[in-house]
């Protein structure tokens, strides 16, 4: 009977081995420049209502949503579903024009997401937009692989996602009024 050779032996001996020292604090963040003062992107952000218009989700899968609480700022949630999973997204903080931060539960083990955008004006009229998400990995240290493949896929759909929201703020597309309003009345509130 043959010997396993050393070429086999080593790779399944580091696929053992290398989820023990993984971190189990995940953590991604991209940005973007985007052409615009940070008061013009900021409604694109605050209210749920028009991220479908700019993450690649929304374009990828055939999404359901609804709708609770207030249209934009601290308090409003969007639900949404498609055929492959369910989830909650609510915002916990909006400073205008500066900050969105936002706490997330996707699927029936509640994976939980906790998430930041930030607007820094670069110059007078462009706006460094960072996406920042961080996530705890599983205590299982071979179910880290996934969450390494869940930190990839962040980063393609969050630099995605950025370039669909640039593309939106600079274009000569008009906010709907609804999202206007809430705008205004959110920085009246601050």
């Amino acid at each position: 009977m043959k010997k396993p050779s050393l070429h086999i032996i080593a790779p399944l001996a580091f696929l053992l081995i290398f989820p023990l020292f993984l971190d189990r604090r995940m953590r991604v963040a991209r940005r973007t420049i985007i052409a615009k003062k940070p008061s013009e992107i900021f409604p694109l952000i605050n209210d749920l209502r028009n991220w479908p218009r700019w993450t690649t989700w929304s374009r990828r899968d055939e999404i359901h949503y609804a709708y609770d609480g207030p249209p934009s700022g601290v308090g409003a949630v969007q639900k949404w579903s498609s055929r492959k999973m369910e989830g909650t997204l609510a915002i916990t903080q909006s400073v205008p024009d500066q900050r969105v931060a936002y706490h997330l539960k996707i699927g029936p083990r509640e994976h939980v997401f906790d998430g930041v955008f930030s607007l820094d004006p670069v110059s007078a009229n462009h706006t460094r937009v960072t996406w920042l998400s961080r996530w705890n990995g599983s205590s299982n240290p071979y179910a880290r692989y996934f969450d390494l493949l869940l930190k990839w896929w962040s980063k393609r759909d969050f630099d995605a996602s950025l370039g669909n929201l640039r593309a939106l703020a600079e274009s000569s597309e008009k906010l709907p009024e609804a999202a206007l309003s809430a705008a205004a009345s959110a920085q009246a509130h601050a």
